[in-house]
């Protein structure tokens, strides 16, 4: 009972005291502006940075889902401000926003490409460091026009347009394979190894000069919209160019982050072709060291279906499908063997191959790892490829087949 009275009192006070300090650093919802899209911008001429923030419209957002109205208002108000840090930016900004930015929902960043040109380590640093800040949010790079220009647009189908940017990076990524879906995490995981990331590119085209304004909402047809585009090719954390189109795809494919595609297969020499859809692909990379002289060996296996057919032909058919398989592993072979030859001209390692050398060869990789650009760009590649095409689709001969006969 003494020992009670000793320790009751001090263990009752403690106990209050770590229950009332719960909310010692609490936020009202109403005192924060919740910054959903980031743009990042050299400021010419300057080493400056210009910041813009992509912020929801609150009020326009509680106005459309009641029957005030709200149609006229605009989802999103963009803020920019300009210093010679980034952070510095972020607190900066505060002389014109009434509200603290919370960066917790925040879906993507965009970097401008004259930062990308004049290189990103200190960027992603400041991202690594800000515990506020999202690192599964995606990345991109602007092509042709400002990162404050890009987070600048409206789109209809979306009302926030950062949701709309990050869910079109995916969705591209996913079914197209010529875009990177790229995460602030991926990115700096990939600055710190031997390999080299990739980021996507996005494009705004806004020929009217509307895309900022509610006309790009009152359109069918819109008179300003957003496109991702191509994958970064970096070069000592500097962007050195850029792989389009199937060279992209290419890219992808040996990177291992090919989910799904479609490859237009010729018939022959017909000048039509047969469309594939991907179900399923693997990819081999195995590097080999002789008299000094380093390849990589790639191996590549894919099996898809056959979703459409343009020309005359039966895919029902034993020695038709053999041919259409090789013409697609001749096109695939041919879309990766460029990919690497573009990376190699930039010296830009976005396979990840200094990465398969360390582990098999690890003595050797300790010499080669201070000149491991140039040591990628002079390596030879030999591309493997095997396709297997598992269905035709509901119906066997094509109809220009059957019109043939």
């Amino acid at each position: 009972m003494k020992r009670v009275k000793k320790y009751g009192l001090p263990l009752m006070i403690a106990l209050m005291a770590v229950f009332a300090s719960g909310c010692w650093n609490s936020r009202e919802l109403r005192d924060m502006s919740i910054v959903i899209g980031m743009g990042i911008d050299a400021v010419p001429d300057s080493q400056q940075y210009r910041v813009s923030f992509q912020i929801v419209n609150s009020g326009a957002m509680q106005a459309a889902g009641s029957s005030q109205g709200g149609a006229n208002m605009l989802p999103i108000v963009v803020f920019n401000e300009k210093a010679d840090t980034l952070f510095g930016a972020l607190r900066k900004v505060s002389r014109k926003v009434p509200r603290r930015l919370f960066f917790g929902h925040i879906q993507v960043v965009v970097i401008g490409e004259s930062i990308a040109r004049k290189g990103m380590p200190e960027v992603f640093d400041f991202f690594e460091r800000a515990h506020e800040i999202r690192m599964n949010s995606a990345v991109l790079i602007a092509r042709d026009a400002t990162a404050e220009k890009v987070i600048s647009i409206i789109t209809p189908l979306e009302r926030l347009s950062a949701i709309g940017i990050a869910k079109r990076t995916r969705m591209s990524s996913h079914l197209w394979a010529e875009n990177a879906d790229s995460t602030v995490h991926e990115v700096v995981r990939e600055i710190v190894g031997p390999g080299v990331p990739v980021i996507g590119g996005i494009r705004v085209f806004d020929a009217e000069n509307a895309g900022q304004t509610t006309k790009n909402l009152e359109n069918s047809k819109l008179p300003s919209f957003l496109k991702v585009q191509g994958l970064s090719l970096l070069r000592e954390g500097k962007l050195a160019g850029w792989l389009d189109g199937r060279l992209a795809r290419g890219a992808l494919l040996l990177r291992k982050e090919l989910k799904n595609t479609v490859y237009e297969v010729p018939c022959g020499d017909s000048g039509h072709e047969v469309v594939v859809s991907v179900a399923r692909s693997r990819v081999g990379v195995k590097p080999k060291l002789e008299q000094g002289k380093l390849t990589f060996a790639v191996d590549i296996m894919e099996t898809g279906s056959v979703v459409e057919a343009n020309c005359a032909l039966d895919p029902g058919r034993s020695e038709t499908l053999e041919q259409l398989q090789k013409q697609w592993e001749k096109l695939v072979e041919q879309e990766v063997t460029e990919a690497v030859k573009a990376a190699q001209e930039k010296q830009s390692d976005i396979f990840g191959f200094g990465t398969t050398v360390r582990h098999r060869y690890p003595e050797q990789w300790k010499t080669m790892e201070k000149d491991w650009p140039k040591r990628f760009a002079e390596s030879g590649v030999e591309v493997h490829v095997d396709m297997f095409l598992r269905r035709t689709g509901m119906r066997g001969e094509t109809f220009k087949e059957e019109q043939s006969k």
